[in-house]
């Protein structure tokens, strides 16, 4: 979980260093998605090392934080092939930067839903 967590970091990274050059509004959907990911790494770090007393319970959350880790690492890694592919349709890279973000986002009400009850003991 914790490697999974540092490549999204790295990721987000690489993201951060050559946005400069591009447009605003790409840019802005950059930040939207990088926010997105450094929230559920933080989260899913919090899930490395947990023990539980229901062992099967456990393994089912490690499952779907995984699970949802690599839905963003995904996104993640489409934005920046994104980035670094030759200029072609500025609304294409837009649109599909949008649908990143949408990926990273959607993840993270369920990685605080189960997150929530732990906050709570």
């Amino acid at each position: 979980m914790s490697r999974l967590a540092d490549g999204i970091s790295r990721r987000t990274a690489k993201l951060q260093q050559g946005k400069q050059e591009l447009p605003p509004e790409q840019r802005q959907l950059i930040d939207d998605l990088v926010r997105a990911a450094g929230d559920a790494a933080g989260l899913a770090q919090r899930f490395s090392g947990v023990e539980s007393a229901d062992a099967s319970v456990a393994l089912r959350t490690l499952d779907l934080v995984t699970a949802r880790l690599l839905q963003i690492a995904t996104a993640l890694d489409d934005a920046l092939a994104t980035a670094d592919a030759p200029a072609g349709s500025e609304s294409a890279v837009v649109r599909r930067l949008r649908d990143d973000v949408r990926v990273a986002q959607d993840v993270l009400p369920e990685l605080r839903a189960l997150d929530a009850p732990r906050e709570r003991s």
